[in-house]
């Protein structure tokens, strides 16, 4: 069964830029499941696409697509928490595709 494709993004509503990191469990033919860590710099008032990948529909979940996300730490900065699904809100795009976005900070 496929789902349709599902976006992850990831907001700095801040005006300093946010790096974080985000790793991932990929399945491979010739390598087997194996994780994938990346690096990601949100410029302010800006987003980034963090993850595309096939999703249920209605999963309640999103965070749960990342093995491990850590945002560096800025002084003076208070940050969400990735690891809480309450904290990734859902929308649909134009062509009925979940998108899941995640804001760094308040």
């Amino acid at each position: 069964m496929s789902y349709p494709m599902t976006s992850f993004y990831v907001k700095n509503v801040s005006n300093m830029p946010i790096t974080f990191n985000a790793t991932v469990l990929k399945q491979s033919q010739t390598m087997g499941p194996h994780s994938v860590n990346q690096s990601f710099v949100v410029n302010p008032q800006d987003s980034v696409l963090a993850r595309r990948i096939g999703f249920h529909k209605n999963g309640d979940t999103p965070q749960g697509w990342f093995t491990s996300f850590s945002i560096r730490p800025i002084d003076g900065f208070k940050f969400n928490d990735p690891k809480k699904a309450g904290n990734w809100k859902k929308s649909i795009d134009k062509k009925g595709k979940p998108i899941y976005t995640f804001v760094l900070t308040n």
